[in-house]
């Protein structure tokens, strides 16, 4: 199965200046941390599953007026290189790799855990569901795609993409009609999403709500490169839009 994670260059330098305060913060960001600070209490350990480089602390910083303490965690090497860079002079600050599939952490380590615009990313969540709730004390917030139906997606990598991967277009795909790199971009239904959290934590409480809070002219302008959309996202509706695909993000809250 699966389970590289491809990014482009020029994402991780966005992350980076996101993380050095160089550009204006990820309307997700503020959205998530919106929802933190509703239930994070003062010296609260928090873990960010899929930190990249600490772009979601910047925002919870700015929102919550007592001491937590933060860990995140990427398979991204240099991701966590940087980041322990970016925020070393930061109390209560810790980064570490580590693996979505094999949790670095001990059972209910974290008062919350988040894991935000990563799940639908993976080749199979169940397996990384069950280690998000076993570090999980008390509350657990996700962000990914969630419908009325389920959709397994592949965005086939190629040439044409900004930092102009090695394969030529015309050899995308092999003989055998699969994509020779991708990255997964599923969607899941929230009837399949809640019937495997109530398997995987049968006493804990879930509840789904769309994120629709974000401001469309920020997207657009994040979206933009020299003046042009670079990497797809544009706004219909309530909708984030990347390519031809309507993104229904949503957060799951998960109360232990």
């Amino acid at each position: 199965m699966n389970r590289k994670r491809i990014w482009t260059k020029s994402y991780g330098d966005l992350l980076l200046k996101r993380a050095q305060g160089k550009i204006p913060e990820m309307e997700s960001s503020k959205s998530t941390a919106e929802k933190i600070k509703k239930i994070v209490k003062k010296n609260d350990k928090i873990l960010d599953v899929g930190c990249g480089m600490g772009n979601y602390y910047i925002s919870m910083k700015k929102r919550i007026n007592f001491n937590f303490e933060y860990v995140g965690i990427d398979v991204i090497e240099d991701y966590i290189r940087k980041a322990k860079l970016v925020f070393k002079n930061e109390k209560n600050v810790y980064f570490k790799k580590g693996d979505i599939f094999q949790i670095p952490f001990n059972k209910n380590s974290f008062d919350v855990v988040m894991c935000n615009n990563f799940l639908h990313n993976l080749p199979s969540i169940e397996k990384p569901l069950r280690e998000l709730l076993r570090v999980t004390k008390r509350y657990l917030l996700i962000r990914t795609l969630v419908g009325t139906r389920s959709f397994r997606i592949q965005e086939v990598r190629n040439s044409s993409w900004s930092d102009s991967a090695l394969i030529p277009v015309e050899k995308e795909f092999k003989s055998n009609g699969e994509p020779v790199e991708f990255n997964f971009f599923n969607i899941y239904s929230q009837s399949y999403l809640d019937g495997l959290i109530k398997k995987l934590s049968p006493n804990s409480k879930c509840r789904f709500s769309a994120d629709t809070s974000f401001d469309p002219k920020a997207i657009i302008k994040s979206a933009k490169k020299d003046g042009k959309l670079a990497n797809y996202t544009s706004i219909i509706g309530d909708y984030q839009v990347n390519g031809y695909i309507l993104m229904p993000w949503t957060f799951i809250e998960i109360i232990k």
